[in-house]
């Protein structure tokens, strides 16, 4: 898109008539350097560390606990949950790209939800403890949750965004026993084992 950009100002540049028209020309061309400068620039300062593993100042595990923080030891306690309560081995999972973090995770994630429909499945009555128990009788041990997964939806008063909030609304009911290990909104992830 940017190349084109440039190459259509210019084109524009060297059919422009007159003086007036190439400098607006020229005053364009400067504009969408720099906006394209100042957008590489907010990337790197956002990924750094991506560029210190690219010029070999890093190691892949410096890395993803900068990028994606939280992944490795979520996924070191869900293996360690699997092997530790055969009756209940699986992980309930929304949203989220761990599985590439999980060694054998077709045996460990039963459930990938991220439209929630399973999850409003077995919360049709809207009653957390019988949506615990559900759950546990079905084998899950834990869940892990993208906290942006409503941010998929435009529409603040949608369907996904219902079922997000009856979500939100489980996993928050202190009653239940469920034990929070991680929450963090601003990195998109929270983990919950299942009492």
């Amino acid at each position: 898109m940017f190349l084109g950009l440039c190459v259509g100002l210019e084109i524009l540049l060297q059919r422009a008539p007159n003086t007036w028209s190439k400098g607006v020309m020229s005053i364009l061309l400067a504009l969408s350097i720099l906006m394209m400068l100042g957008n590489r620039f907010w990337v790197f300062m956002k990924m750094n560390s991506t560029l210190e593993y690219v010029i070999g100042t890093s190691s892949a595990t410096v890395v993803r606990e900068k990028s994606i923080p939280y992944y490795d030891n979520i996924s070191e306690m869900i293996v360690q949950l699997h092997q530790a309560n055969p009756s209940r081995p699986y992980v309930y999972r929304v949203g989220t790209f761990i599985p590439y973090f999980i060694p054998r995770n077709l045996e460990i994630i039963a459930a990938t939800d991220n439209q929630l429909d399973l999850f409003t499945c077995l919360h049709q009555e809207n009653d957390n403890q019988l949506t615990l128990e559900r759950l546990r009788k079905l084998g899950f041990n834990s869940m892990v949750f993208d906290t942006n997964t409503a941010t998929i939806e435009s529409d603040k008063n949608g369907p996904l965004h219902t079922k997000v909030n009856a979500f939100v609304g489980f996993l928050n009911d202190k009653s239940l026993g469920m034990k929070v290990v991680v929450n963090d909104m601003e990195d998109g992830i929270a983990f919950v084992i299942l009492p």
